[in-house]
């Protein structure tokens, strides 16, 4: 009789702990997701410039994209884009310098189009970057640049990132604890805020 009084109690003080995990991870990936955004220079992800051309194109109320060739495909978006976008492919003794007119840093959206190509992303299903497109036409309708708006997606899916690791965390029956350490590793923080 003793021994399952015992157990129980030990029982309801794990449930406790655990269900304090999903608050824990929360707060810790909100600030870690935070620091990756204001310390990863934009551009520097693994192919974060494609899927910003993605959203960029799905906010123009685009899904589908035009195949030039076997290797180039993409599609229609404002010039500006093109050039912060080839920018960011040359090496940086090649960019342009700080403080001059029209840097890549403060280039506005235009209404001129332009192709650009993202063929790798270009193929992608739609739905999954439904926060980043809504993120773009909201910042291009407050006149952001297209570094502001940069950075506003990735705040915006670094957001979505950890709510929904936050909602695994707290419907894992078993394996929660698991879940939350993997959630919390580097990578993963850095990918969800870029």
């Amino acid at each position: 009789m003793e021994h399952l009084r015992l157990s129980g109690c030990c029982s309801a003080v794990t449930d406790k702990r655990l269900s304090l995990l999903p608050l824990v991870y929360m707060v810790f990936a909100l600030v870690a997701t935070a620091a990756s955004i204001q310390l990863t220079p934009p551009g520097k992800v693994a192919d974060e410039m494609p899927h910003f051309a993605r959203a960029v194109f799905l906010s123009e109320g685009k899904v589908v994209g035009r195949r030039l060739s076997p290797v180039a495909s993409g599609g229609l978006l404002p010039c500006n884009f093109n050039l912060v976008y080839l920018d960011f492919q040359r090496p940086p003794s090649r960019r342009l310098e700080p403080g001059t007119l029209e840097t890549f840093t403060d280039r506005p959206w235009n209404r001129e189009l332009c192709f650009v190509g993202f063929p790798n992303t270009v193929i992608y299903a739609p739905f999954t970057y439904i926060p980043a497109a809504v993120t773009v036409w909201g910042a291009r309708h407050a006149h952001l640049t297209i570094i502001q708006t940069s950075y506003a997606v990735r705040f915006v899916n670094g957001l979505v990132s950890v709510v929904l690791c936050t909602v695994g965390i707290a419907l894992a029956r078993r394996g929660a604890l698991l879940l939350a350490v993997i959630a919390s590793m580097p990578m993963v923080m850095t990918l969800a805020g870029s």
